[in-house]
């Protein structure tokens, strides 16, 4: 009985350490995908156009109880049109107009950290 209760205790250490450190593993596997998007969808207006998408850039910040979006996208048609944009959202947003100055400051920012090496091998650097 109390060889197996030990076994048990180690056992709930080990999924304790794993649940801990799991969180931390899936972030960093998470971060080094290069090609991520905050996407929303385009429906052209007049039917037939060809709406395309092939830049987009996201800034992400959130305090813990605000999220924050900085969204900057190109696009482009076939012909002159106007689209119905949809990005869903977890509750009404506060729209305002921005500014790219946003993008070069964190560009700024990004290519003066160093690289990080992490004790799992994963080494995160900017590209």
């Amino acid at each position: 009985m109390k060889k197996q209760k030990q076994k048990m205790n180690k056992i709930g250490v080990v999924l304790k350490m794993l649940k801990s450190y799991g969180s931390f593993i899936v972030f960093f596997i998470a971060a080094s995908f290069s090609n991520v998007a905050a996407d929303r969808g385009m429906l052209p207006i007049i039917p037939g156009i060809s709406v395309y998408e092939p830049g987009q850039k996201a800034i992400i910040a959130w305090s813990g109880s605000k999220e924050i979006l900085i969204l900057s996208t190109d696009v482009y048609a076939d012909e002159s049109t106007k689209v119905l944009e949809v990005l869903p959202l977890p509750s009404k947003p506060v729209v305002k107009d921005g500014n790219f100055k946003s993008f070069e400051v964190v560009q700024k920012i990004h290519i003066a950290l160093p690289v990080l090496m992490l004790p799992i091998g994963i080494v995160l650097q900017h590209f």
